[in-house]
């Protein structure tokens, strides 16, 4: 909160500048939305009717991060802000950005923004709202509706179709409806216009709410969801509400892409991986989705009747998600606390194997097998592998017990 109040204070300071400088200038969008709702937010965006060259003049720290659009970065006080002109936007023709911008009143700019909950202004120095579109209202009534007609804000920026389910979820809001209808019926419009890359970020941001399974529906609803995932074509609405239940009673936090993968309860790995990659996902969202597949099976394994080796679940239990990929694997399966219980209990048990592994600490060293002879090669290797796994499996704590029993193995050479 100190951060925050801090963050306000500079960004009044920018204001006030700029107000003495003879330019109209104030808080825009998200901060004034999330001030009037109560929540803290440390991010201000600050919309002005100086232009970006005017409001270079006033600061000696900026960066041009969108001249053309009438936007600058102010850096004041270890804090950055984004500065617009107050603008009209040309014509859109990719479905993103303007073709060019006219500077304009106050009223003006707001009118180009996207939906009337974003689009109020708020004056620092005296506490007033300025609110052309009746943001205010749609707050109090818990609505996300588009400012003035919803098909021309959406072929401005095809995103902003996500982005209203996205706030919908966040607040727990209800879409105007014709807002939705406009939505439902430019789904198609969404690529190529919009990037795979932003629509990732979209699925991000939504992730952190708690009711990001709640907006996967909604966009399946809206037919958003199945024009990113053809395959969701011809899935009914409550088939995808069930797929994703068993993670609504997560008590931890699942990565993004272990939600979206749960729409897919019969994809292989191999597809797992090739729909993160056509998400443009990191690679760590790919090790996690090798994780996830690597606990299912071990678990699939048991539930078969079968017993995975001791070393299988150890090698598992060192990687730091572990227990995210048990709770979002296990989630399919009745009681996951007490599921949960057991592998902690097991996990405790072989805290000191799994600790070795984690620290990359073997009993049975490289060092210990050349000083019996054994030189560094494949041999060393597949010795070093082994030796890691009769330790774990027989649960030994002593190196000179794991190499007696390597060197009756088939794998101990000749040593001559």
């Amino acid at each position: 909160m100190e951060q925050e109040q801090d963050s306000q204070q500079v960004a009044t300071t920018v204001v006030r500048r700029l107000v003495d400088a003879g330019f109209e200038t104030y808080f825009a969008g998200g901060w004034v939305r999330d001030h009037l709702l109560g929540h803290d937010r440390s991010d201000i965006d600050i919309a002005t009717s100086a232009s970006p060259e005017e409001v270079m003049e006033q600061f000696n720290h900026t960066v041009a991060v969108g001249v053309q659009f009438g936007v600058v970065m102010v850096i004041e006080g270890g804090h950055q802000f984004e500065v617009s002109s107050f603008r009209k936007d040309g014509l859109y023709v990719d479905g993103r950005r303007p073709e060019g911008v006219e500077y304009a009143t106050a009223e003006e700019d707001v009118h180009r923004r996207d939906f009337t909950i974003n689009g109020m202004f708020y004056d620092p120095a005296s506490g007033v709202i300025h609110d052309w579109v009746g943001g205010r209202i749609d707050l109090e009534k818990g609505v996300i509706r588009a400012i003035g007609t919803a098909e021309n804000r959406f072929v401005e920026d095809r995103l902003r179709m996500i982005r209203a389910v996205r706030m919908a979820a966040r607040f727990q809001f209800s879409i105007e409806p014709d807002t939705e209808r406009a939505i439902r019926s430019s789904a198609h419009t969404l690529f190529p216009a919009v990037a795979m890359e932003r629509v990732w970020g979209e699925f991000q941001k939504m992730s952190e709410s708690p009711h990001f399974g709640d907006a996967l529906v909604t966009m399946h609803r809206l037919d958003l969801l199945q024009q990113i995932f053809p395959l969701l074509d011809g899935v009914e609405e409550n088939v995808i509400a069930d797929r994703l239940e068993p993670l609504t009673r997560m008590t931890v936090e699942v990565p993004t892409v272990g939600w979206l993968m749960e729409l897919f309860p019969d994809a292989d790995i191999e597809e797992q991986l090739a729909l993160a990659r056509y998400l443009k996902v990191s690679n760590r969202d790919c090790k996690f989705l090798e994780r996830l597949w690597q606990a299912r099976q071990l678990i699939e394994t048991e539930q078969r009747g079968g017993t995975p080796e001791r070393i299988e679940w150890i090698r598992f239990y060192s990687h730091s998600d572990a227990f995210v990929c048990l709770s979002v694997a296990l989630s399919r399966y009745g009681d996951l606390s007490q599921a949960l219980s057991r592998h902690q209990d097991r996990y405790d048990k072989h805290i000191d194997h799994i600790q070795r592994l984690v620290k990359r600490r073997p009993l049975v060293t490289s060092q210990i097998l050349r000083d019996h002879g054994i030189p560094p090669g494949k041999a060393m290797g597949a010795l070093l592998r082994e030796g890691e796994r009769i330790a774990v499996n027989e649960d030994l704590q002593l190196a000179k017990k794991v190499v007696a029993k390597l060197k009756i193995s088939p794998l101990w050479p000749e040593v001559t």
